[in-house]
């Protein structure tokens, strides 16, 4: 029988490898650090959207100061891995990070 669907506040994420998932909620999400290769933080996790597609991504907040200029950004959710207490982007360096538009709610 196929597995239920997660409810809505929460997402699933993979640890290890494809046999060991493990249920997150986004309120969990909210409070990791999001780091990059160089586990340098990249910026705040805002929360988690979903498409008209159905595709999830994480909504950070990127850059400015003090929470004026920073950058809104929607980073599909195969481009993240939880590695610990800590979320971290994978299969797209900075550059491309940077060059995603600005998420518009």
């Amino acid at each position: 029988a196929p597995a239920p669907a997660p409810a809505p506040e929460t997402t699933g994420s993979v640890v290890g490898g494809a046999s060991s998932m493990r249920q997150i909620t986004v309120d969990a999400l909210e409070d990791m650090e999001f780091v990059g290769a160089d586990e340098k933080e990249i910026g705040e996790i805002e929360g988690v959207v979903e498409g008209s597609d159905g595709r999830r991504f994480i909504v950070i907040e990127r850059g400015g100061f003090l929470g004026f200029g920073a950058k809104s950004i929607a980073i599909p959710l195969e481009n993240v891995a939880v590695q610990g207490e800590r979320l971290m982007l994978r299969n797209m360096d900075i550059a491309a990070l940077d060059a995603l538009p600005e998420y518009k709610n």
